[in-house]
C-alpha cells in the first residue's frame, strides 16, 4: 500500500538512512503534498515519544538484571556480552511494537464502517458558482461549453473539455473542477492530482478541494489518509469543519 510505503520512507528520513537525492525528494514532498506532511508529523511525534519511552523501561530492566549478578565486575565478556545483546533485542522488540502499533492504528482504524455509503450520505455534487451559463448562447465560449457540460452531468465529454481550457493558465477554480469531473469521469488519479494542487494553494478553493479529496479516499476505503484530511478540515474556519467533524465520529 502507499500508505505502508511511505511510512517506511519518513522512517528512514527521520532515521537518517536516506542518502541525499531522496532526502530532498521527500523535503520536496514535505512542501507539496499536506497528505503526506500530516503523516510525517504523526512519524515525527511519535518517534519522540519513543525517546522519552524507551530509556526508562530498559533502564529498570537493566537494573533488575544486574541485580541478579551474583559479581558484576568480575563476569566473563561473553557473560557482558550476553546482557549487552539481551538489552539490544529488547530494544528492538520495544521499537518493533510500536511500529506495528501504529501501523495497525493506521490501517485498522475505521474497521466497520461502510465507506460507500457514509461517501453517500455525505457527498453532493458541487454546483457551478463561477460561470453563468445562458442557454440562448449561439456560439459559447470553449468556457461556457465546459461547465455547461459539467452542470449536466456529462463529466467524460466536460473532462475532455477541461483539458482543452487547462492548455492556458486558468485561475484555481477552474483546476477543482476540472478535479472532480475527472473523478466522476472514473480517472481517479488525475482528478486526485489536480485537486491536490488546488489544496495546496491559498485560494478559497482550497477547503472545497481538501473535503472533496477527503470524501474520495473514504468511497474507496482509505481510511487513514481520509482521517487525515478530515482533521485538517476541523481545524478550518470554515462551513466544512463541522461536516468533517460529523463524518470523523462515523469513522472512528
Amino acid at each position: 500500500m502507499t500508505e505502508e510505503k511511505d511510512i517506511a520512507l519518513v522512517s528512514d528520513y527521520l532515521e537518517g538512512r536516506l542518502d541525499e537525492g531522496e532526502k530532498t525528494r521527500v523535503e520536496t514532498r514535505l512542501q507539496e503534498d499536506e497528505v503526506f506532511k500530516a503523516l510525517f508529523e504523526e512519524l515525527k511525534l511519535l518517534q519522540k515519544g519513543m525517546e522519552h519511552m524507551q530509556h526508562r523501561p530498559l533502564l529498570a530492566v537493566m537494573d533488575r538484571l544486574e541485580e541478579g549478578l551474583d559479581n558484576p565486575l568480575t563476569q566473563k565478556k561473553v557473560e557482558t556480552k550476553t546482557v549487552f545483546w539481551t538489552f539490544q533485542r529488547l530494544a528492538a522488540a520495544f521499537i518493533g511494537l510500536a511500529v506495528v502499533a501504529f501501523a495497525s492504528w493506521y490501517g485498522l482504524n475505521g474497521a466497520g464502517v461502510n465507506g460507500p455509503a457514509l461517501y453517500s450520505e455525505y457527498y453532493e455534487a458541487y454546483e457551478n458558482v463561477m460561470v453563468p451559463i445562458t442557454r440562448d448562447e449561439t456560439e459559447p465560449t470553449l468556457m461556457v461549453r465546459t461547465f455547461r457540460a459539467y452542470e449536466l452531468g456529462e463529466y467524460s465529454e466536460a473532462d475532455e473539455l477541461f483539458d482543452d481550457l487547462l492548455k492556458e493558465e486558468q485561475p484555481v477554480f477552474v483546476s477543482f473542477y476540472a478535479g472532480l469531473s475527472a473523478l466522476e469521469a472514473g480517472k481517479d488519479e488525475k482528478g486526485k492530482e489536480l485537486l491536490d494542487k488546488v489544496m495546496n494553494t491559498d485560494d478559497v478553493f482550497a477547503v472545497r478541494a481538501r473535503w472533496h479529496l477527503a470524501l474520495h479516499h473514504l468511497k474507496k476505503e482509505e481510511y487513514d489518509t481520509t482521517m487525515i484530511l478530515l482533521e485538517a478540515l476541523v481545524e478550518t474556519e470554515s462551513s466544512f469543519s463541522t461536516r468533517a467533524n460529523e463524518l470523523l465520529k462515523e469513522i472512528r
